[in-house]
């Protein structure tokens, strides 16, 4: 409290916070003998005020907070929609009526499940759409209406409710469609005369008449056909990345230790021909999950094909499956030549191939683990790699379980 000689000012103070000061003048004459009264009911009538001042200036900034997400609902180019926690809608601004003129006027408390079945987005997208929203994360979802294309974009508000953005990528769309057809006419070109000259490569060193070509020939001859399949293998990884970009990935339940055990037989040949050890730890009475099998086949052959190659003869490759938490976690570890920690920041990116002095005789496209990646992701999961160089490294996946696929 200050107090001069006709003045007088106490704090309003509320939850232990400043908010205002209560300042009075007081008369030129007054009642000395009454001061402390008047005193104390100063501070009484500050802290009267004090929740009315509190209530004042909250409202005034809500006022100020909706004002401006009108300013922003309003003015966005994309469509914006509001989500309460049940998934029904609480706000919604005009670019979503340009965006979705078949879903008609889409009132407060609507199910946005039902917009989307309004517009024509099938049930197998609609499901897939719910599904994420399980997960409690930001999600993107490309979905068709009509003849447009749409990136939905959710993230999670941190009071519960949920903001839905509609961007159309129509243009983008079709450009990443001619794209994605002329990669699969050009390789579709290129494999025709590629598998005749592999084809006429094969009849020439699997000649019974051994004395047709000399030994330096037949070296050539075999170097040639070698590059003929890197580069058959190059073209195939490259539609295999272009296919899983461009469509939806088909599920059903699946029996991931049938399916890694399945994959390890077909490598087992490798394994004992390069005298490795190979220890398999998978746990008992695992849950299936819902995937594409051949797809999940391929990322997983492409780890263990990678185990084998990058590990030197009388090697160790162990290989791991267990639950953890809602996850299926495959690890494939190994005692190979390792990778650099700088390596490792790249490792999953288009074309990248660590080389070294090791590893320089070992043939590969650099898409091998792009693949993987890309697989591992269209199926909702996620993959690690640890690494030291001359130590050995580790793969690892974690796929969901249909709780919280």
């Amino acid at each position: 409290m200050v107090r001069a000689e006709n003045f007088a000012a106490v704090p309003v103070i509320w939850q232990r916070r400043l908010i205002a000061v209560l300042a009075v003048q007081l008369p030129s004459t007054w009642d000395r003998f009454r001061v402390g009264y008047r005193l104390r009911l100063l501070n009484a009538l500050a802290e009267q005020a004090a929740p009315n001042l509190e209530n004042a200036a909250l409202y005034t900034r809500t006022q100020e907070q909706n004002t401006l997400l009108e300013a922003v609902l309003g003015g966005s180019p994309a469509g914006i929609i509001v989500l309460d926690q049940d998934l029904n809608v609480i706000k919604v601004n005009k670019e979503v009526a340009k965006g979705l003129p078949d879903a008609g006027e889409i009132a407060i408390g609507t199910s946005f499940m039902s917009v989307l079945a309004r517009v024509g987005i099938d049930t197998e997208m609609q499901e897939a759409i719910r599904q994420e929203f399980t997960n409690y994360a930001y999600f993107r979802k490309e979905v068709k209406v009509g003849k447009r294309v749409y990136n939905l974009d959710v993230a999670k508000l941190d009071f519960g409710d949920w903001v839905v953005m509609l961007n159309d990528i129509t243009a983008l769309a079709e450009v990443s469609r001619l794209k994605t057809q002329m990669v699969r006419m050009t390789s579709h070109d290129l494999k025709k005369p590629l598998s005749r000259v592999l084809g006429y490569g094969s009849l020439l060193l699997d000649d019974p008449d051994q004395d047709a070509l000399n030994v330096q020939q037949r070296q050539y001859l075999q170097r040639m056909f070698h590059a003929g399949e890197e580069m058959l293998q190059l073209i195939n990884d490259i539609l295999d990345l272009e296919q899983l970009r461009s469509s939806h990935i088909k599920t059903k339940l699946v029996s991931l230790p049938e399916l890694l055990s399945d994959v390890l037989t077909r490598f087992t040949p490798d394994i004992e021909s390069k005298k490795q050890t190979l220890q398999r730890e998978i746990d008992e009475n695992l849950p299936d999950i819902v995937g594409d099998p051949l797809l999940l086949s391929q990322a997983l052959s492409n780890l263990v094909e990678n185990a084998v190659k990058y590990t030197p003869e009388a090697g160790k490759i162990t290989i791991r499956l267990c639950l953890q938490n809602t996850f299926l976690r495959v690890e494939i570890e190994d005692t190979g030549f390792g990778i650099s920690e700088s390596a490792q920041t790249q490792l999953f990116q288009e074309f990248y191939r660590v080389r070294t002095r090791d590893t320089a005789h070992i043939s590969g496209t650099g898409l091998g683990l792009s693949i993987v990646r890309s697989i591992v992701e269209a199926h909702n999961g996620r993959i690690n790699v640890k690494s030291s160089e001359g130590v050995g490294s580790t793969f690892s996946i974690e796929l969901p379980t249909p709780q919280e696929a």
